[in-house]
């Protein structure tokens, strides 16, 4: 592929975020880097207008008109783990992936909650008004310690789980919520698991919360789960705000239904003490959303987001992607890349060998390394239909073949010839059957059948696809034509046929071949057809 031909994508950075994020892409020749300050918002739209992707962390609300600016975005990214300000339905209808970082701030926000448990325990904040008002005030500031007393966790995942073990390594107690029973996993602390509130909140000494806002948490923790609190209890709420019934929290800290609170989100951001007034009350601890406002935690987030937004974008493997059919290891990645390359390949060719209707897809595998089949699936089909129903992506293509009622089978078969192979076979709506076989050798794409006959050839950039006799003199008719409208061969590729069939060639070039010339090679005497592919 000449550089004229590689692909560049545009990344709008919308919020400041780490520079080795930045640096990343923009030290990569795919990606054009527009990084941005908190409140150029007219220069954010004019930006987003030609896209490819959106980098956002909490401030910028990610909802339907602001998308409706973004017409070529495909990747929405969020470099943090909080998705409630991204309207991922609508993303989801335009086709574009919301992909976000899961663990990247994770130790920031972990060393908060304990800080702030630290500081109410032990009045450090009022300690350090009064010094400063030069008032010696050692004998009314008498606390206590977190040894011995429960820590009661609602989330127990990357931030709650090591909450949890930094507090039985203090010495707490640690009760935690699980619900669902079949999915919990093996932690690394000895803590008691409830299944409900009632079990949970009589006994704590600290709530702390660590699970994401959706239609099921928001307001979970109201006046009644308030009230069911020991009166000499805390909670701590680095996690969202609308979690909590921000109220009802308010009148509990006023009329001393739990001894404090520690707050680090609200549920409107920027806040203010007008609109929550428990952010004064001085058995409150408010931080203005500092949990991932750390210099190794916007680093490290910034680092993960753009390394895993320009492996989607150059090799197709989506990690963490929130609105995706289907998930990929992390520590896999690597293992599925070449072969979503190869699915994508596979389907962009099929997908305009002909301009008709697809009934019927069969997909057959046969792969060395274990994984699992849906993602290549998904790219296969969403690539291969993409080309008569410009609507279908891989977000919803599960949705859409199903509506349109094609007929898609999907089988490992040890009769392949090779390791690693996929084949796809697809029926038009008028009965005629297109065939086509690739292999990853060596983690390199390749084609190696077309309608069952062996070719070898690496997709990429744009190819013209002659399909004739079997006869001589060919090739110089096909090299002529294309010397003379000063289109440069770079490889020419010939399947083996049998005699007196057709022979099919895939001729890379360096440009796209005009229509006026594909019209011109059909009308040749030994030509049966012409078309171009572009990968």
């Amino acid at each position: 592929m000449s550089k004229s031909q590689e692909p560049k994508f545009k990344v709008v950075i919308g919020e400041p975020v780490g520079q080795s994020g930045i640096d990343f892409l923009k030290y990569n020749p795919h990606f054009e880097v527009v990084a941005l300050q908190r409140g150029e918002d007219k220069k954010l739209k004019k930006e987003l207008a030609d896209a490819d992707v959106l980098i956002v962390r909490s401030g910028i609300p990610v909802d339907a008109d602001l998308l409706d600016i973004g017409q070529n975005l495909k990747i929405v990214g969020r470099a943090g783990a909080g998705i409630d300000h991204i309207d991922v339905d609508a993303c989801s209808e335009r086709g574009i992936v919301v992909m976000r970082v899961l663990g990247g701030n994770s130790n920031g926000v972990v060393e908060l909650t304990i800080g702030t448990m630290i500081s109410l325990i032990r009045n450090i904040p009022k300690a350090d008004k009064l010094m400063k008002e030069g008032v010696w005030a050692k004998g009314k500031l008498k606390g206590t310690e977190l040894k011995g007393k429960t820590i009661g966790l609602i989330g127990l995942g990357r931030i709650g789980g090591k909450v949890a073990v930094i507090c039985e390594a203090i010495g707490m107690q640690v009760m935690a919520l699980v619900r669902n029973k079949n999915k919990k996993r093996k932690y690394p602390f000895h803590g008691k698991f409830v299944d409900n509130l009632d079990e949970l909140l009589p006994h704590v000494d600290f709530l702390s919360l660590h699970l994401p806002l959706n239609e099921h948490t928001k307001g979970m923790i109201g006046k009644e789960e308030i009230e069911k609190m020991k009166p000499s209890a805390y909670i701590i709420n680095t996690a969202r705000g609308a979690i909590i019934d921000e109220d009802a929290l308010y009148e509990a800290l006023k009329e001393g239904k739990i001894k404090g609170a520690s707050v680090d989100v609200y549920s409107e951001e920027p806040s203010h003490k007008d609109n929550f007034p428990f952010i004064e009350m001085d058995n409150v601890v408010a931080t203005p959303h500092l949990g991932a406002t750390t210099v190794e935690s916007q680093e490290n987030v910034s680092q993960i987001m753009c390394e895993n937004i320009a492996q989607a974008l150059l090799d197709n493997v989506y990690l963490d992607a929130v609105n995706l059919p289907f998930k990929i290891p992390a520590d896999a990645a690597d293992k599925y890349g070449p072969f979503l390359l190869l699915a994508k390949h596979l389907g962009e060719f099929t997908g305009q060998w002909k301009d008709k209707k697809i009934e019927k897809i069969e997909l057959t595998y046969r792969f060395r390394k274990e994984m699992d089949i849906k993602p290549i699936t998904s790219m296969t089909v969403a690539e291969m239909l993409k080309y008569t129903n410009p609507e279908i992506s891989l977000i919803n293509v599960e949705k859409k073949i199903e509506q349109k009622g094609i007929d898609l089978k999907v089988r490992d078969s040890t009769n392949l010839n090779f390791d690693n192979s996929l084949r796809t076979v697809i029926t038009y709506n008028d009965g005629e059957r297109f065939d086509m076989r690739g292999v990853c050798s060596k983690s390199i794409p390749k084609v190696v059948e077309i309608q069952e006959m062996g070719i070898e050839m690496i997709p990429r950039g744009n190819v013209l696809v002659i399909i004739n006799k079997n006869v001589p003199g060919v090739v110089g008719v096909v090299g002529s034509k294309l010397g003379e409208n000063e289109i440069n061969i770079s490889s020419y590729n010939l399947a083996e046929s049998k005699p007196g069939q057709d022979v099919i060639g895939c001729i890379m070039v360096d440009q796209e071949v005009p229509d006026k010339v594909i019209e011109g090679l059909k009308k040749e005497e030994n030509i049966v057809d012409a078309k171009k592919i572009k990968f």
